[in-house]
């Protein structure tokens, strides 16, 4: 289920084709009772598969009526298929990075933020800076003046494939799905574990 959503934003070689085949087979995977519609509770469990949160009863109906067509309280294929092309519950800011630092390299950069304290990182820029680290749940360690949280899934996505490129093998369900799509640019070659692990270690 989690694989079938992680491939959806990126068709390539024919993958359109294939990417009507995969939504059409996780269609008839959530429409248990084969009604040929989605009901609100299915509606629950392909929100939480494909957008990794539980929404609660506004925020379901805030979705439902966005992106239903009729008058039901049911979503049909071609509004279901919408809804995952749709990213629109994966926010994402553009001029945000995220990078992996040596521990001398995130000290010296703490330094600075410490020289700096108030005022920006950078003169004359609007550009701020937080140090994190990874094993410990993504926490933030410091962050100059005028950080600002990324969107939740962002910030989920460096998360995991920081993980990825530190050789972590233990992913819950919801994580396994964040890192498939941000891991869904490289090919399958490129991301076996004897070639890809030999050379990050």
């Amino acid at each position: 289920m989690d694989s079938i959503f992680g491939r959806l934003d990126w068709p390539r070689d024919g993958g359109e084709e294939k990417q009507e085949v995969a939504l059409n087979k996780a269609f008839l995977l959530f429409d248990a009772n084969n009604s040929g519609d989605i009901s609100e509770d299915e509606m629950v469990q392909i929100i939480r598969a494909a957008v990794d949160f539980k929404p609660d009863n506004d925020q379901l109906k805030e979705m439902m009526d966005k992106f239903r067509s009729n008058d039901t309280n049911r979503i049909e294929y071609k509004e279901f298929r919408k809804f995952l092309l749709s990213g629109e519950y994966r926010h994402e800011e553009s001029g945000r990075f995220t990078t992996a630092v040596s521990l001398a390299e995130a000290e010296t950069i703490r330094r600075i933020m410490h020289i700096r304290l108030e005022k920006s990182i950078i003169d004359h820029a609007d550009t701020s800076i937080a140090l994190r680290c990874v094993p410990a749940g993504n926490s933030v360690l410091d962050a100059s003046l005028g950080f600002v949280e990324p969107a939740a899934y962002q910030r989920d996505v460096a998360h995991q494939s920081l993980r990825f490129l530190d050789c972590d093998m233990f992913y819950k369900d919801n994580q396994i799905n964040v890192l498939v799509r941000a891991l869904q640019g490289s090919t399958p070659r490129d991301r076996i574990v004897s070639i890809f692990f030999v050379c990050v270690l």
